[in-house]
């Protein structure tokens, strides 16, 4: 267990190296370095390297070796470990400023180019080409003291003049060429790689990645990562469609290509939003649905653009809630998954017609839109309700779903939750709710009304399997009930609907924690996640004690939850298409 939880320690530690807080600076100046990048680059990654950033890293892993049982991690630091391998090179004396004193504050690392992976000669597949760039204060010091290196080690080293760039090639098996001028020392697996002319084309004048770069919300990051992985899908996908047997296959990926063809470019920053959150942000362009074609182009449409979240919504949810998503424009969500499954089931009865000569011809002329009905048909089957008029058009205020552990019966544990949506609409919930009553009804079904909630015993405990004890089947969380009143409606387990209708005990928005995480949140998120790690720690100890799992076990996994106090993420669709999302990691105090 003290292996396991060293990896996860670990684990944590190199996203924190990834968003140290003193090293955290303006997006566009970790984008510098894109300048000396093709602008079709599929992977940039650029991070902060001065001395700071692993002094504060030292003293965040000091806090997270604090917080763990003593002797899990070893007490070295991560400058010791650094400087000791200098020593090997520079002499036992070095330090990492005296060592390196060319070395600037920001390096990038980025693959170019892919095309190896695609082209007709296979015996280059595992050929990766890469280009590293250093930002440097001093060229002639950085170009001499690398040349001084390769030396030692025995190679010749070949010196040119271009322009303003000196060229070092080393005599070396491994391709390695070196250019360095008064800003940057550059690195690359062929010399073609080397952006040398003026006239360049580059990652860093590209308007695209210019304009993804300004669209990351905060201030400054410790590391940005950027990808364009376009090009690459469309090769996976012309592979792809050459294998593909028949041709009616074929012609349901061909459907495909305009999604391969716009894959929207993304760019990551690592940064801490104060001294216990680390942060993640994710900004992507957006999808052009103007190039889909086809069932595609007839069925879908971009989302309609949604309400941020009522942030006080989360006192519909209990306080000791672990795991909390909320959202709006859920109707929106829920039609569009029906398009997006409706096209799919079009284009694969198409291909299948084709390639089952005896497929009855009904199913061959199935569409999208045959799909959508059989759906309507069966909802207002069930419930008496027409789908896409009378449910999906007032589902779409704020709503939360959430989840938590309770005990039950004896000292079994259930999971405990409800489905929760703002009511906009009070005489529309309260018609969706009449008829579906009326529904239940004319079905015989077994569910009464308690004070005005409906009550199905049946739900939960038909999915149980048949050797559950018999306290849990008699314990009343296992209701499965549905409620309304004029703010929400509400449909879960007993306990997560009486408080989400009544507002009875502690909710989430009185939680410290998730207060915390909420001050993370974007502004104006329409969507939100929430994980509390302090109920999933004593989840973690009932389980074990429930199912006698060794103490040691337990106590590694609690030991190093005690580190966390929540995890999150808040995403917002802008009106062009364009998306953010927001990751956070909070530690504990």
């Amino acid at each position: 267990m003290k292996k396991a939880l060293l990896v996860l320690s670990v684990a944590a530690l190199s996203l924190a190296a990834l968003i140290a807080p003193v090293s955290a600076v303006p997006a566009t100046d970790l984008g510098a370095l894109a300048e000396y990048f093709p602008p079709e680059t599929p992977l940039f990654f650029s991070i902060r390297t001065d001395t700071a950033f692993i002094d504060e890293l030292d003293g965040l892993i000091e806090t997270f070796r604090g917080n763990l049982p003593p002797g899990t991690m070893p007490p070295v630091s991560l400058r010791q470990m650094l400087e000791q391998n200098l020593s090997q090179q520079f002499g036992e004396d070095a330090t990492l400023e005296s060592a390196l004193p060319w070395l600037g504050d920001t390096a990038a690392f980025g693959i170019p180019t892919l095309e190896n992976l695609f082209d007709d000669n296979r015996a280059n597949d595992s050929v990766t080409h890469a280009i590293l760039a250093l930002e440097v204060t001093d060229a002639d010091a950085a170009a001499a003291m690398i040349a001084e290196i390769y030396e030692q080690q025995g190679a010749e080293v070949a010196r040119a003049q271009e322009g303003e760039w000196q060229l070092l090639t080393p005599q070396v098996p491994t391709h390695t060429f070196w250019a360095f001028n008064d800003e940057v020392a550059l690195v690359a697996t062929s010399v073609d790689l080397l952006p040398l002319s003026d006239d360049r084309r580059s990652l860093g004048r590209d308007a695209g990645f210019s304009a993804l770069l300004a669209s990351l919300p905060a201030s400054d990051y410790s590391a940005i990562l950027a990808l364009n992985v376009g090009d690459a899908l469309r090769e996976s996908y012309d592979l792809m469609l050459a294998s593909t047997p028949n041709e009616p296959a074929m012609e349901m990926m061909r459907s495909l290509q305009p999604l391969y063809d716009n894959y929207p470019r993304q760019i990551m920053g690592f940064t801490l939003l104060d001294e216990r959150t680390l942060a993640i942000d994710l900004a992507q362009e957006a999808f052009d649905y103007t190039t889909l074609e086809g069932p595609w182009a007839d069925n879908l449409t971009p989302l309609l653009q949604i309400e941020p979240v009522d942030l006080s919504f989360a006192e519909r949810v209990p306080a000791d809630a672990p795991f909390v998503y909320l959202s709006t424009g859920l109707g929106h969500w829920t039609a569009y998954m029906i398009d997006v499954m409706a096209t799919t089931i079009e284009l694969g009865m198409r291909a299948s017609a084709e390639v089952e000569e005896d497929t009855p011809a009904f199913l061959a002329q199935i569409d999208a839109q045959d799909v959508r009905a059989f759906i309507d048909l069966s909802f207002a089957g069930m419930t008496g309700l027409n789908l896409q008029r009378e449910v999906l058009p007032y589902l779409n205020g704020t709503a939360a779903i959430y989840a938590r552990a309770l005990t039950a019966g004896d000292d079994q544990v259930t999971v405990d939750g409800a489905v929760v949506v703002e009511v906009t609409d009070r005489d529309a919930t309260r018609h969706m709710y009449d008829r579906f009553v009326e529904a239940l009804t004319q079905y015989e079904a077994d569910f009464e009304e308690e004070d005005g909630v409906l009550v199905l015993p049946g739900v939960i405990r038909g999915l149980l399997p048949a050797d559950t004890p018999r306290a849990l089947l008699q314990a009343a969380e296992l209701d499965f009930l549905i409620g309304v009143t004029d703010e929400v409606m509400a449909a879960g387990t007993r306990a997560a609907v009486k408080h989400s209708l009544n507002l009875s005990g502690p909710s989430l928005a009185d939680n410290p924690d998730y207060q915390a995480a909420q001050a993370a949140f974007l502004p104006d998120a329409q969507t939100i996640g929430y994980i509390g790690f302090a109920p999933v720690r004593d989840l973690m100890q009932m389980m074990g004690r429930l199912s006698n799992a060794p103490d040691d076990e337990v106590a590694g996994v609690v030991a190093f939850l005690q580190t966390l106090e929540s995890a999150a993420f808040s995403g917002v669709i802008a009106e062009d298409g364009s998306s953010v999302v927001r990751m956070t990691l909070t530690l504990a105090d």
